[in-house]
């Protein structure tokens, strides 16, 4: 049984997506569904699209994501916020490598191939969580 704050939560949507081309539907279809509870801003649907854009094109760029090994997607409204889940089955990462609150935020780090779309997904969100494993994040945005 799940704990009440689970309970308490209204179901959004959940996804399966194995190719690249198909994150911008989701993320539009996630936004449209949102915007039946809130008004959104246009700040808000940027916050939302970056951090759950970030997070898939992780997937993809190092999980190796498809049709057999499919990104999952969960998505629920916890009173006014937004909280998702994506996982890979991937091999995972080791996220402390990435520690995201100590990120040296100079213009060579900015500029950097990796990592740089985790901090700015931490940044964006509320939360940003991972399983030990590393293929697995729960993210919370404030609405």
């Amino acid at each position: 049984m799940g704990n009440l704050v689970d309970l308490m939560a209204e179901f959004l949507c959940k996804y399966k997506i194995s190719k690249l081309n198909e994150i911008k539907v989701v993320i539009d279809d996630l936004i449209c569904g949102v915007e039946r509870s809130f008004d959104l801003s246009e700040e808000q649907k940027f916050q939302i699209k970056l951090v759950l854009s970030e997070l898939l094109i992780n997937c993809f760029k190092h999980a190796d994501a498809s049709k057999i090994h499919p990104v999952q997607i969960d998505a629920k409204l916890h009173g006014n916020h937004l909280s998702f889940s994506v996982l890979d089955m991937g091999e995972g990462f080791h996220q402390q490598n990435y520690n995201i609150n100590n990120f040296d935020k100079s213009e060579e780090n900015l500029y950097r191939e990796n990592g740089r779309g985790l901090f700015l997904a931490s940044a964006m969100s509320s939360m940003l969580k991972f399983n030990r494993k590393g293929n697995k994040v729960l993210a919370r945005i404030d609405l």
